[in-house]
């Protein structure tokens, strides 16, 4: 018999932030049944809205892990490009540092949207479809990667993004997760009608 929550009977009543806030934080410790409860006990009302939130959380932590391991994927194969010259290759080198600065930003950018949402950047990531879970490599190189980046970001002759940067990637996922998903409001807005 499964277990269940004595603040299931409450979940009827939660808005929409809260809903949402809950299931990262289920999602997060790989709580499936806390999920299928927020979704079960959400109003006929609401769980189109709900269900989109969580799609568009989902869709846009799924670009974050895509840009962070193609950036991995490139950042090694220019090391190794750069390994092999027998000289220093300037213009090698400028393609690097444009690279880690590019996702410096994009991180940046979406933690920034992340706690502006009122959201822990790193929780937003276990929405991805990717199987984000301590065991699975992909976790490990995200991980990884994301701590080089917070590092790089610290240290004052890291890779630092301009605020500019870091504000052009805040506007995609601004975009791609409009506040309307958590207030409940349509989108008011002539792109879409």
């Amino acid at each position: 018999m499964r277990r269940v929550s004595p603040f299931h009977r409450w979940y009827r009543k939660l808005a929409l932030a809260e809903r949402v806030y809950l299931a990262l934080a289920a999602y997060e410790r790989g709580d499936a049944g806390e999920v299928y409860a927020l979704i079960d006990k959400c109003r006929s009302a609401d769980l189109v809205g709900y269900g989109c939130a969580l799609f568009a959380l989902g869709f846009t932590a799924s670009i974050v892990v895509v840009r962070l391991l193609a950036s991995e994927v490139l950042t090694v194969k220019l090391y190794e490009d750069l390994a092999g010259q027998p000289g220093a290759d300037p213009a090698l080198e400028r393609k690097l540092v444009s690279l880690l600065e590019r996702r410096a930003a994009m991180w940046c950018g979406f933690a920034t949207w992340c706690r502006d949402q009122g959201h822990n950047p790193r929780r937003v990531l276990h929405m991805a479809p990717l199987g984000l879970d301590e065991r699975d490599p992909v976790f490990f190189i995200v991980q990884n990667t994301i701590d080089y980046i917070e590092s790089q970001t610290q240290d004052p002759h890291g890779f630092v993004p301009t605020p500019e940067q870091v504000g052009e990637w805040y506007a995609v996922f601004d975009d791609l997760f409009p506040s309307s998903f958590l207030d409940g409001e349509p989108v008011d807005d002539e792109r879409y009608g």
